[in-house]
């Protein structure tokens, strides 16, 4: 994903670990013990505690008047979408945590060993990534990582969509994407920092994608994105009854591979959804994501706040 102030060496870093042995490298570091890391982390976490503790008090009475029915576990990914308005009221504040760049079945293991509920966002089928239409298979739920153009990057071997293609050219990739992942739902950009800027381009993706009832995501790696205007510009029906029609995120976990700064990205993501009701957060398969989500399990777990899949938050 590219953020302007992020990025070159960012994402570079994220597409060499796309290969297999750096894949195996990175497992083997999540599976060793990294004192340093951990204790540093947990240290953070305790300074926390008590202020969760009394915001989670004043909350409570707030959160038991709109408990309304308790969040279904989903079991495919057709099934976890909303669909009945009547429904669509939050057990609880709710956050979805998206993890981009998802290429190989270990970094998908990664995510799964975080014992709660993170949303993969697999890159398409490309020469760089050619097995991705197998992990997802194996998720409950995931979307596509969409490669769009940027201002000042590019990836050898993504297939990328550019603000040159036609309408009909853009149709042709979004076919492909379909037929290589049957069961997807939703989309969020991989850069882009050009292309969401570019109204025309833009306009021409987002008709394609409510055409084949695809949600957007904005990942918002641009400021003069032009997505609210074009949702401002079109009366779209929203495909999950229980959502908005623009979605779009609002905190990076780790713009910085800080374990501490990380967490607390951690934090502001779920104060964020006590105050609004739900939040949206997009990390990387890092080694230092994935330990600072581990080492925020039981933080989370007394936050008040639910992890859920992006198809199961209820924005309104």
């Amino acid at each position: 994903m590219d953020i302007t102030s992020l990025n070159t060496k960012q994402t570079e870093s994220e597409f060499k670990d796309s290969n297999n042995s750096q894949a195996t490298n990175e497992d083997n570091n999540l599976t060793s013990t990294n004192e340093k890391l951990i204790e540093k982390n947990i240290d953070f976490l305790k300074e926390n505690i008590e202020i969760l503790q009394n915001q989670t008090n004043t909350t409570k009475i707030e959160d038991n008047n709109t408990i309304k029915q308790e969040p279904i576990e989903p079991t495919k990914q057709e099934s976890t979408q909303n669909t009945n308005e009547d429904s669509c009221n939050r057990a609880k504040p709710q956050l979805a945590i998206i993890i981009d760049d998802v290429a190989t079945m270990q970094q998908y293991n990664n995510i799964k060993s975080v014992p709660f509920k993170l949303t993969p966002s697999i890159f398409p089928r490309s020469k760089a990534t050619p097995n991705t239409p197998q992990i997802a298979k194996q998720a409950p739920f995931f979307m596509v990582h969409l490669p769009l153009e940027a201002l000042n990057f590019y990836q050898k071997g993504h297939r990328w969509i550019l603000t040159s293609n036609t309408k009909e050219e853009m149709q042709t990739i979004i076919d492909e994407i379909t037929r290589d992942f049957p069961r997807l739902e939703y989309i969020n950009n991989h850069t882009g920092s050009k292309f969401t800027q570019t109204y025309e381009s833009l306009e021409k993706l987002l008709d394609i994608l409510n055409n084949e009832k695809i949600t957007f995501l904005d990942s918002r790696t641009s400021s003069k994105t032009q997505s609210a205007k074009y949702y401002a510009n079109h009366n779209i029906t929203p495909q999950n009854k229980c959502q908005s029609v623009f979605l779009k995120r609002d905190i990076f976990l780790d713009n910085e591979l800080d374990i501490p700064k990380i967490t607390q990205n951690i934090i502001d993501s779920i104060n964020l959804a006590k105050k609004r009701g739900y939040a949206i957060a997009i990390g990387h398969p890092h080694k230092e994501t994935i330990l600072a989500l581990k080492n925020a399990t039981n933080y989370i777990k007394d936050s008040g706040v639910e992890l859920v899949y992006v198809n199961e938050l209820v924005i309104k």
